[in-house]
């Protein structure tokens, strides 16, 4: 779910048939709008939505208004939803993140129920997590089941910007430094939190391997392992350990570098001095 940045009162929420409604207030209840959904045929006609003044309007699989999006793949399930919140189309324009591995990026304003971009193959695994940045507004961090962090710029299509390979299991949260454009930070289920910087350049002596994959190991002439700090990527500025299954971050909106995070075994503040 995500609430709408421009329009007071809006939400986006998805669900695991691939599904995504759009909620506005109405006095006494709420309002399902059907923006950006295609009806579902039934029996040979085509359903038709419908929405309640006096409660929320809810879609199941036995529901006759039953709709989808455009291009979802059957069966997938919509992991996260975000309205863009800065710069053009800024409430009306949300990413999808979905269980195919695909990002979606819908204009409310277009006539189109289809996406404007879909970027189908993004990840190879479950997308989780994905978030807008609140400085550059073209730019999408998104994270997925591998551990694999990528940076898009809408602008651009299919290519990432940046890609972050470094965690060993499942991304469960991203967040966006709230003023610098080129910092963001990721949790995984790998227990650590990792801040990155991107615009920090790779070494040119490394080899495009050790680019791929910044865990790669390097030996030294004797065939020894070198120290486990080169190793590390060099957009990697800070690695936060200690928590148990973390479950999201976020960076304070007012207290620069300031990061609160949340898992199992309680809440952490911190802040690092190279951030």
């Amino acid at each position: 779910m995500d609430w709408n940045p421009v329009h007071t009162g809006r939400f986006l929420s998805g669900d695991v048939e691939g599904g995504v409604c759009l909620w506005e207030p109405c006095e006494g209840g709420w309002d399902v709008s059907e923006i950006m959904r295609s009806p579902v045929s039934r029996g040979g006609k085509k359903s038709t939505s419908s929405s309640s003044r006096n409660k929320p309007q809810s879609f199941s699989s036995s529901s006759s208004s039953l709709c989808r999006f455009e291009g979802v793949t059957p069966g997938s399930t919509v992991e996260e939803t975000q309205w863009k919140i800065k710069g053009s189309g800024a409430g009306d324009v949300f990413a999808t993140a979905s269980s195919d591995g695909g990002i979606r990026i819908y204009d409310c304003r277009s006539s189109s129920r289809a996406p404007c971009l879909a970027l189908l193959h993004a990840h190879a695994s479950d997308v989780n997590a994905l978030r807008w940045s609140p400085v550059h507004g073209d730019l999408l961090l998104s994270g997925d089941e591998d551990g694999c962090a990528k940076v898009w710029d809408e602008r651009f299509g299919e290519s990432p910007l940046v890609v972050m390979h470094w965690h060993k299991k499942p991304i469960t949260s991203l967040d966006w430094h709230p003023t610098d454009e080129a910092t963001f930070a990721t949790s995984s289920l790998d227990n650590s939190i990792a801040l990155w910087d991107m615009s920090v350049e790779i070494d040119q002596d490394e080899t495009p391997a050790e680019q791929e994959d910044p865990a790669q190991k390097k030996k030294n002439a004797k065939g020894e392992e070198d120290d486990p700090k080169s190793k590390l990527p060099e957009q990697l500025m800070f690695l936060h350990l200690g928590q148990d299954h973390i479950s999201e971050l976020k960076f304070h909106p007012l207290i620069p570098g300031v990061v609160i995070s949340t898992a199992c075994d309680g809440f952490n503040f911190f802040k690092t001095c190279n951030i």
